[in-house]
């Protein structure tokens, strides 16, 4: 099983093509955020192995 990952940017274009991208390696994106704040939640709520936030 491949890793879980959170991801978080402000920038749309940047967080539909980071996540296009990761999902096309086989990985599972559980969640996406626009912002800080939402990512904390994210993160708390599904405790992915990793993060990509830009906060």
């Amino acid at each position: 099983m491949k890793p879980s990952i959170v991801i978080a940017d402000d920038h749309p274009l940047m967080l539909r093509g980071l996540s296009d991208f990761i999902e096309s390696k086989g990985y599972s994106i559980l969640g996406r955020a626009e912002d800080g704040q939402a990512a904390y939640n994210l993160i708390v709520k599904h405790k992915p192995r990793h993060c990509y936030s830009r906060y």
